[in-house]
């Protein structure tokens, strides 16, 4: 890729990396214990979005719109993990949060290892890059929806 096509992927990858703390900058202003469960929430499902968004782009979408939505996408995978953290740490049992934290970071790694297998062998059974990109959105894009409504019953039960 000439210089000219990766400018403007790097200069939206800084963004987004920049853009990324703002979840956690939302969670900290807020005392409400609910608002973790609406931003991962969130989160959640604009990685589910935009994931499977990058699993729908055609070669006939333009340059710019590919680079945005996988900005965006960057975002949101990579806005998640502090407020996840801060959010295990405040729901757990007082004096437990370093066992709390220690086990949830088991499955972050067994999913770390796991997508870049699975997504694999979606590559090498089908041949398309796409497919593994739509499949895989769907456990984010599920989780934030279950995320959203505990967050909304929740709510319901505190209003």
């Amino acid at each position: 890729m000439s210089p000219s096509r990766t400018r403007p992927l790097t200069v939206l990858t800084m963004l987004a990396c920049l853009l990324a703390a703002g979840p956690g900058r939302a969670d900290d202003d807020r005392a409400a214990a609910r608002v973790p469960l609406l931003v991962l929430g969130i989160l959640a499902s604009g990685s589910g979005l935009t994931c499977l968004a990058l699993g729908l782009a055609t070669p006939q979408w333009p340059y710019w719109l590919v680079i945005v939505t996988a900005a965006a996408c960057g975002m949101f995978m990579m806005g998640w993990n502090a407020v996840y953290m801060a959010t295990v740490a405040r729901f757990s049992p007082p004096g437990r949060q370093g066992t709390a934290l220690g086990g949830t970071q088991i499955f972050n790694m067994v999913g770390g290892t796991l997508g870049p297998v699975i997504y694999s062998t979606i590559l090498g059974v089908t041949g398309h890059y796409s497919l593994g990109f739509v499949l895989l959105a769907l456990v984010p894009f599920t989780m934030g929806m279950r995320l959203l409504l505990l967050d909304r019953r929740e709510g319901a039960g505190n209003g």
